[in-house]
């Protein structure tokens, strides 16, 4: 499939996904922790990953799963988690990304298709077009892009990304715009503007201060991260409840040896 096609694929089961969910197309997403776990039943586990890595998707015994790191900023997690979702969604092998890949360029057709699916996923074309119509600006500036994201729950810069892909600005714009995102003027606009908090206050808000974060119908999958290296004995012993002792003697029942090799699933 070429890489257009691959693209909207990935654009239509971002829809198709919203809608089998009763997401509709045309708002913001309630909360996309609950969305993932309890709409779509996939276990996520929040986790102080390795520097670097973003987050990572697997299988087990025909089970999905998502690793998240909770240390990247709200906004970056949400998308990242979306993306995550993108990789099930779209029937993609175990991955484990990297923040480059997920932020920043790649030639990966599964990645591409990730990304798109996340943007699609997170604000829909209808959504940002509805939107846009309903405010009535005369120009997109950076008010209006700290405006959306606001709106949305997700950052400056995907809003900027998805202004450019839904062709509402040209090249020179998006570039622009760029420079100011990058440059910190849209957090000092959001500040001038009193739209609250710049992150919103949802579930992966709330478990920033208690890492990791195992949702019970993930304590399998801690061993997995175990193994991978994504979480230490100790951590995972609090996490699950139990005492070192216990996790050693679960780990030489599951035949789990720990490396220092680099995660991979």
């Amino acid at each position: 499939m070429a890489p257009g096609s691959k693209v909207r694929e990935a654009i239509r089961i971002a829809r198709t996904a919203r809608q089998e969910l009763d997401l509709g197309l045309t708002g913001p997403l309630p909360d996309i922790l609950t969305v993932v776990e309890d709409l779509a039943r996939i276990p996520v586990a929040i986790l102080s990953l390795p520097s670097g890595i973003a987050g990572a998707f697997g299988r087990r015994r025909r089970q999905p799963f998502i690793f998240l790191n909770g240390d990247e900023r709200l906004v970056r997690q949400r998308f990242t988690l979306a993306h995550e979702f993108g990789h099930e969604r779209l029937g993609h092998s175990s991955v484990v990304d990297r923040t480059e890949s997920i932020f920043g360029s790649t030639t990966n057709l599964d990645e591409t298709q990730a990304k798109y699916f996340a943007g699609e996923f997170l604000l829909p074309k209808r959504a940002l077009e509805s939107w846009l119509d309903r405010q009535q600006f005369e120009q997109i500036d950076l008010e209006v892009i700290v405006r959306l994201a606001a709106a949305f729950g997700v950052s400056a810069m995907t809003v900027r990304v998805r202004l450019e892909i839904c062709e509402r600005i040209t090249k020179s714009e998006a570039s622009a715009l760029d420079t100011e995102i990058t440059a910190g003027a849209h957090l000092r606009l959001h500040g001038r503007l009193g739209l609250g908090p710049e992150e919103p206050i949802d579930r992966l808000a709330q478990a920033q201060d208690d890492l990791p974060r195992l949702p019970s119908a993930m304590h399998e999958y801690g061993f997995k991260a175990l193994e991978l290296g994504f979480v230490d004995i100790e951590r995972l012993a609090d996490s699950l409840g139990r005492d070192v002792a216990w996790v050693e003697g679960r780990m030489a029942e599951l035949s789990i040896e720990l490396t220092e090799d680099e995660p991979d699933f």
